[in-house]
């Protein structure tokens, strides 16, 4: 479309509208304006314009129409033959797909029969070992309480230790004290006892010196008793002897 206002080259010649002559009401002829000349011819080159593009339009209307009509028809002939493309492919694809899945089907059953099979014997396997579970798990549970036990005892008789070792050291400290004490007074006592055996020892010595002397004289006097025997009577002889021996024991 045109805007108000502006000017379109004419696609053809027009003829010029010539200088027209109009005439008063008073009898008087009197020249048109010049400006109401140029507005009538530029409305009727806009009305041929107007015209010609009304023309063209149409044209390219029909033109468009026909060409619509030839793509549509275009369209509707191959969407047919896609769709019947795909109904022939998606029948073909339903019976491949049935054979397939039914061929699937016979090997799931089959599958599915040794795996039944096997299940079977594992399912037996199976509560076999729970039953042993079963059976261990208690087992576990009581040794477990008897272990439990057992280091309550321990625990206990490590107290007990612990309370006989502290005990212990303190009578075993005791019982070193006493003993150092035992040994000094062994020691004490020894060297009393070495004093006395040495006194002891000495006076046995003078006691055995004055001993084996009062022997000898004691024999002396039985030789020289024995040869006066004959001379003196029984009763002066044992008042002798008894004389003899008493004067030994008392002399130093």
């Amino acid at each position: 479309m045109l805007q108000p206002g502006a000017l379109v080259e004419p696609h053809t010649q027009y003829p010029t509208i010539p200088f027209q002559t109009s005439f008063s009401p008073t009898g008087t002829n009197s020249a048109l304006p010049v400006s109401m000349v140029t507005r009538e011819l530029i409305l009727s080159q806009h009305q041929q314009e107007c015209t010609h593009l009304e023309d063209i339009s149409f044209a390219m209307e029909q033109n468009y129409s026909e060409q619509e009509n030839d793509v549509k028809q275009d369209f509707h002939s191959v969407r047919d033959e896609i769709r019947n493309k795909n109904i022939e492919e998606k029948h073909a694809l339903r019976i491949q797909l049935e054979g397939t899945v039914e061929e699937l089907w016979r090997h799931f059953q089959q599958a599915l029969r040794s795996y039944n099979e096997a299940t079977e014997e594992r399912k037996s396997a199976f509560e076999a070992l729970r039953g042993r579970d079963e059976k261990s798990a208690k087992e576990i549970e009581m040794q477990m309480k008897k272990i439990q036990k057992l280091q309550d005892s321990i625990a206990l008789v490590r107290s007990r230790l612990a309370s006989n070792a502290r005990e212990s050291e303190k009578q075993n400290r005791r019982l070193q004290e006493e003993k150092e004490a035992i040994q000094g007074h062994f020691h004490t006592i020894k060297t009393q006892m070495n004093r006395a055996r040495a006194c002891e020892r000495g006076q046995l010595a003078k006691l055995t010196l004055h001993s084996n002397a009062a022997i000898k004289k004691l024999q002396q006097l039985i030789e020289k008793v024995g040869q006066e025997s004959n001379r003196i009577p029984e009763q002066r002889f044992k008042s002798m002897c008894l004389s003899s021996l008493s004067f030994q024991y008392t002399s130093p």
